[in-house]
């Protein structure tokens, strides 16, 4: 059968040639494999970029499998970044069209949206013509997954190890002549549908200015100051200001409150977080350890750090709320605001 041999050709069955690097290793593997291995990592460090627009992270789920892919081929750097920014246009294009309901409905966008961008960027490495590429996206449909039930645990990163590894297997398949229903996205019971519901998501959104301008220079994308989840990265910043500008000693807090927008508070209301993951999702550990130490690195999600003392002593006292205002303010809203209250009577802050 045409199939089974499109699937036998190297490098879609059981490759075994090893040209792609896994970044901080002196270890090799094939393209899938150090996609995969690369956007798990990428991820799991939650120092990954974001964009509102795209609802989630663009870079993480696009350039591991555009290095694994672009190093086998020798692409040059200008093609690489070519790749990058079709690939980031493709998933943001997607996302206007989706949001705000598909994340609403528990889908992981970074990796259900993230996987068509990389199919995308795989397709312009590999040279592919616009009937071949228009396969690959088809085909990068069915491989869309990513729920947030998944949230703060080893499975979120995964989401993006299997998007970023589902991206070059697209675009690999596709230069090998498999084929898909190139309306795979808008047909009935495609993608959109499947994934939005009728009526919840708009094409004429989706195809609106292309690159015009490119979504990766405006409204272009936010580097991230704090190895957590960007939902948590207001209240931080507000934590930190507090502690300077008040000089003030944790030791003296006796109630912390949060208030942030409603959207921002199913997937970081972790009041008492057991893992390194939860942690990472949890804004009252997240401002904690503001209010302690002044900063967020990645050594306080490592070696039960949310577990010490003066920590586990913040987070009982802390509430988390919707912000009145920014109740009314747009899905995309990011912002908090963090209320001291002192031992000394009439010092809040």
């Amino acid at each position: 059968m045409t199939q089974q041999k499109s699937l036998a050709k190297p490098p879609l069955l059981q490759n075994k040639k090893v040209t792609a690097t896994i970044l901080g290793t002196t270890l090799r593997a094939n393209q899938l494999d150090a996609a995969f291995a690369n956007a798990v990592a990428g991820h799991a460090f939650d120092y990954d970029d974001f964009t509102e627009l795209f609802g989630g992270h663009p870079s993480v789920p696009i350039l591991p499998g555009l290095l694994a892919v672009g190093e086998t081929t020798s692409a040059t750097g200008i093609e690489l970044i070519r790749a990058y920014i079709i690939g980031v246009e493709l998933e943001t294009r997607l996302a206007l069209g989706v949001h705000f309901q598909h994340y609403e409905k528990g889908w992981h966008p970074t990796s259900t949206l993230g996987v068509f961008g990389a199919a995308a960027g795989c397709a312009y490495l590999l040279n592919l013509d616009a009937t071949q590429t228009a396969q690959a996206i088809a085909i990068a449909a069915s491989n869309a997954s990513g729920i947030k039930a998944n949230f703060g645990t080893m499975t979120k990163p995964l989401h993006i190890g299997q998007c970023a590894r589902s991206g070059v297997l697209a675009a690999q398949l596709a230069a090998k002549g498999f084929t898909a229903n190139p309306h795979a996205l808008e047909a009935p019971q495609g993608f959109l549908d499947v994934y939005n519901g009728p009526g919840n998501y708009s094409i004429e959104r989706i195809l609106d200015k292309w690159f015009d301008p490119p979504l990766v220079l405006s409204p272009g994308i936010n580097l991230k100051q704090f190895p957590c989840c960007g939902s948590t990265h207001p209240a931080i910043f507000a934590a930190i200001r507090l502690r300077e500008r008040q000089r003030l000693d944790h030791k003296l807090i006796r109630r912390i409150e949060i208030l942030t927008h409603p959207r921002r508070l199913p997937h970081t209301n972790q009041p008492h977080p057991q893992t390194s993951l939860e942690s990472k999702f949890s804004i009252q550990y997240c401002v904690a350890r503001a209010l302690v130490d002044g900063q967020v690195t990645l050594a306080d999600f490592e070696n039960a750090a949310w577990e010490q003392t003066n920590i586990t002593r913040l987070l009982s006292i802390t509430q988390v709320g919707e912000h009145s205002d920014m109740v009314k303010l747009e899905s995309g809203t990011f912002g908090a605001q963090v209320n001291i209250t002192l031992e000394n009577p009439g010092a809040d802050q």
